[in-house]
């Protein structure tokens, strides 16, 4: 048995995976040299993209005179190693996803590429706006609201570590957030969910947005509502969008 199996692929033509594999390799090797390249340049300028990322508390309550603090020997330099690395991420999604898009782009018919192109194209717009709502918008109001107990006998420090930590979640999933039409739209498309069932369950729909909401903002109800708002917008748009798509694809 084992002999029939070998020769059986002694007779097989192998070069056409060699060489998708090869291709593979290279393309990878090449968003990795694009991340180092990046994640360097963005190191040596950290100092630069801090200020950027101070923005929000500098709307805050506190204000531009004052910053962020470190209480561990090391903080303030693996933050900066932070930095660089999320910067570098971001930068470097693009490069990897047009690398992933002329692996498969051969491989596929016009209408899947056409299909495909929509998919990175929206759903790559919306979770920019997304990460820039909750940047310029929600994040510092959510900053507003905590450090406003700030008094003459309570004094606020905010530490540089848990800063980034936090303003890189808040603003990926705000980002992911705004998929929210998207989603629901391929969701309803792909027969996952019927549009009517989403109309008659409308009211436990928003139920669960604004405890999603209450989870990415659990200290205050005032940034929930703020984004629940949007979130509510969104989930509008998905069922308009999906009408949308039946319609053009009829």
């Amino acid at each position: 048995m084992n002999s029939q199996v070998l020769k059986t692929l002694e007779h097989l033509d192998l070069a056409p995976f060699r060489h998708h594999l090869e291709e593979l390799r290279s393309r990878l090797l090449k968003v990795l040299a694009f991340f180092c390249t990046i994640f360097l340049l963005a190191y040596w300028f950290s100092e630069e993209i801090m200020r950027i990322l101070l923005t929000p508390l500098s709307s805050s309550y506190l204000g531009s005179s004052h910053g962020l603090v470190y209480t561990a020997l090391t903080e303030g330099f693996f933050a900066y190693l932070k930095i660089a690395f999320w910067t570098a991420l971001l930068l470097t999604t693009p490069f990897f996803v047009y690398q992933a898009w002329a692996f498969v782009a051969p491989g596929l018919y016009p209408k899947e590429k056409s299909f495909l192109r929509r998919i990175v194209f929206w759903g790559g717009a919306l979770f920019f706006a997304g990460g820039l709502f909750g940047f310029f918008v929600l994040f510092p109001t959510l900053l507003a609201f905590s450090l406003g107990y700030a008094a003459q006998d309570l004094l606020p420090m905010p530490r540089i570590g848990q800063y980034v930590v936090l303003l890189v979640k808040f603003v990926f999933f705000t980002g992911l957030v705004f998929e929210v039409p998207f989603t629901m739209a391929l969701a309803i498309e792909s027969g996952i969910i019927e549009r009517e069932t989403i109309k008659k369950k409308r009211k436990f729909f928003l139920i669960g947005l604004y405890a999603l909401s209450a989870f990415l903002v659990p200290t205050d109800i005032f940034s929930q509502i703020l984004l629940f708002g949007p979130l509510w917008l969104l989930f509008e748009l998905g069922l308009k969008l999906s009408i949308f798509i039946h319609k053009r694809n009829d």
